[in-house]
Formats: structure tokens, sequence, C-alpha cells
């Protein structure tokens, strides 16, 4: 758990083969979900033992002294360890062969042990002295009854006069802003004996960024996406703390990206690619002209269609802009030889320049074929096409779409 494991000098066979050892892992980071610790063994083997975690202890030569002892007895002594100041953590624990059914703490330098762990049977048992007394310190606990037993006192240092602990984790984490592209959070301040420094955002999993502030505004994320967030505090001994809570987060879906230049480029692209090319319109989308791309056939505001194009309009609308100032021009010209397939689309506010007979949308010069799309020109009522149209005066006056060639 938060780095490596340390195995003590000292360590006992179990029977005629087997291990009986102390491992120890200094200057952890704490944890909200628990210790996890895994043992894994070359072969197929009979693991027992006990773990615990310690706060207030030197996060750097931790270990003070230890002894182990093995024995046959109803009692167990680990005998003593070279002489520790006052104030060491105290701990000791034993695996057994047999099943003694219970285990009862001891004491050393006549101060009484708590016990912390025990299995079932007592087989497996640990206990401690918080802080322990000057001189040497010896394993000790009452089993239920005689058997062969496995045991280990060792004694730890505690954390220096002055010395920091890691900062708490940082709390009330919280998302202030959610939108389709950004991810506000905020967290209230960790707490230290030293100066906290920073704090480290983390998303799924992966370092996100760094921060000296309890705010963060994360502006990499996507439209209707999950994300977890959690922060870890930094103080100025280098300690981190342990994570928040995770905080989870749904983005909300994005608006269309209603590109006109996006949609220019698209329709280029369809007409150069071989045996024809698709522009699929955003659902929603307005992708308002404001200027003719080419001025043949007066004016219109897209390239003109010189391949094989299909408009895929997903509801979407292609419109010229009503801004005061804006030119005329028409939304589509079919030169000869081209085609353009129109679906599920509206063409709005195009007019054709004055100059030009008819074509206020669509100019067409090739092969035309619109389906489930409306034409609405100001002023205008609008047109549904795909259907049998109805024409009216004004239409007839100033059609929508000229073909001079017979329309597909």
């Amino acid at each position: 758990m938060n780095g490596t494991w340390t195995r003590a000098a000292s360590s006992l066979l179990f029977g005629s083969a087997g291990d009986n050892a102390l491992y120890y892992l200094q200057g952890s980071n704490a944890s909200t979900t628990g210790v996890t610790v895994t043992v894994s063994s070359p072969s197929a083997t009979y693991l027992q033992g006990t773990v615990a975690d310690y706060s207030g202890i030197a996060t750097s030569a931790a270990l003070d002294q230890m002894a182990m002892a093995k024995g046959v007895s109803a009692t167990m002594a680990t005998g003593p360890t070279t002489a520790v100041g006052a104030g060491d953590l105290v701990f000791s624990a034993l695996v057994t062969g047999g099943s003694p059914r219970s285990a009862i703490a001891g004491s050393s330098q006549g101060l009484p042990y708590t016990a912390r762990a025990s299995s079932g049977s007592g087989s497996a048992f640990e206990e401690d002295i918080l802080a322990g007394a000057v001189g040497t310190q010896v394993g000790s606990a009452k089993l239920g009854a005689s058997t062969d037993f496995y045991a280990v006192v060792a004694t730890f240092r505690p954390l220096a006069a002055g010395a920091s602990q890691p900062p708490t984790a940082p709390a009330n984490v919280k998302a202030t802003t959610v939108t389709p592209t950004q991810v506000g959070l905020s967290w209230t301040a960790s707490t230290d004996s030293v100066p906290v420094t920073g704090y480290t955002i983390t998303r799924n999993g992966t370092v996100l960024a760094t921060t000296s502030a309890t705010t963060f505004s994360d502006t990499t994320v996507a439209p209707s996406t999950n994300y977890s967030y959690t922060v870890t505090a930094t103080n100025g001994s280098g300690q981190t703390s342990s994570p928040s809570t995770a905080l989870a987060v749904t983005t909300p879906a994005g608006t269309p990206q209603c590109s006109v230049s996006t949609l220019v480029s698209a329709v280029s692209t369809a007409n150069s690619t071989p045996g024809g090319g698709t522009v699929t319109l955003a659902s929603g989308c307005v992708y308002t002209l404001t200027s003719a791309n080419i001025a043949v056939d007066g004016g219109n505001g897209l390239p003109m269609i010189t391949g094989r194009v299909t408009v895929q309009g997903n509801g979407a609308t292609i419109a010229r802009s009503t801004a005061s100032g804006t030119a005329h021009f028409r939304i589509f010209d079919v030169a000869a030889g081209g085609s353009l397939l129109l679906n599920a689309a509206s063409l709005s506010n195009s007019i054709a320049d004055h100059g030009q007979q008819g074509g206020g949308a669509i100019n067409n010069a090739g092969a035309l074929s619109v389906t489930a799309s409306t034409f609405a020109n100001k002023g205008l009522p609008p047109q549904k096409w795909g259907q049998t149209p109805t024409p009216t005066a004004s239409l007839r006056a100033r059609p929508v779409v000229r073909c001079r060639t017979a329309a597909r």
C-alpha cells in the first residue's frame, strides 16, 4: 500500500521449512478505503498473519528494536529486545501451529498490552503498547491451551517532536460549475502542523494537475461523459494526505458546433470525393451564412456543387444572415454535371441577385433531389419539399429552386 514493504532482518523457520517474518511500511499515506495487503509465495502454502496501521510513527528509520522466539507452551514470551527509550510503539504478534482457542494480552515493563486482533481459534493474535516505558521490551500473552507458537516483538520510534505528519485529506470536494466542456471544483483546505503547499487533482485515477489554491477548473472534459475526481494535499515536508472522498460528475450534452467554415470545408471535400461524398449537418444547428462563397450566378453561400454530394440535414438549418447590409445570395448552386441530394434540411432567407431569374434557394443546372426539406425565404411562406408542393403567387414570381435541366 503506497510503497514497498520492508522485511525486518530477523526471521524464524516455521517447522522444518516455511517462514515467520515481520514486514513494515513506514511513512505510508492514509487510505479512506482501508489497508489491503497482498502476500505471495512461489508455491502453494498456508498463509497466516496479522496487520496493523499506526499514526504518529517516524517516517524514516521507524523500526527501533525487535526480537523473535518460538516454543511450545500455553504462555508466549519472545525474550527481550535491546533497551529502548520511552515512548516507542511496542508491537507484538504471534501465530501458532495448533489451536489454542484463545489468547490474552500480556505486558512489558509493567505496562499492559492492548489486544488488537485475534482469529477465532487464537492461532493469530496481535497486541500493542502505544507508548512503552524505558528499557527492554518483551512480547507476552496467555494462550488457552499449550501449542507451538512463533512470536515477534518490535518497537517503533515515535515521530520526532516538531516533525509533521501528512496533512488531513481535503474535505467537501464539490463541483461549482459543470458544463459540456468545463468542470469547476472546490474543496475545504487541509490542515497540518506545517504549511500545506499544494493539492493534486486526480481524474479517473490519473493525475490531472496541481495547484496551491482550493479551487480548480478542468477545461479538458468532453460532453456527456462520466468523471471521478479526488484531491490530495502535500505539505512542506513532501508528505501527502490520503485522497479525498471521490466526487462523481457527469457533463451534460454539448451544444452542436454550427461552424460555417466546417460546413464549407465539408462541401468542398464531398465535391472532390470519388463516387460522391456526404455532408452530415449537426442536429439542431443553424448555419448562418454572412457572405457569398462564390459570385457565380448572382452569388452562392456555399461552394458550387460540381461532384455528387449528399447533404443529410438531420433537421438543421442553413440560413443567409438577415443582418442589415448582408448581400443577396442563394444557398446552393448545382453546376452542369453536378448532383445534389438534400434530405431533412431547412434553407432560409436566401435571395437570388435581382439580375438572376429565380433560384432563390438552389440554382440547378445538374441533377437535384430534395426530400423532407423546408425552404423559407424572408417574406415568403415556408414550403415543404419531398411532398407535392402547393405553389403560391410569391413562389411563382420568385421560385426557390431554379432548374435549367430536368431535375432528378
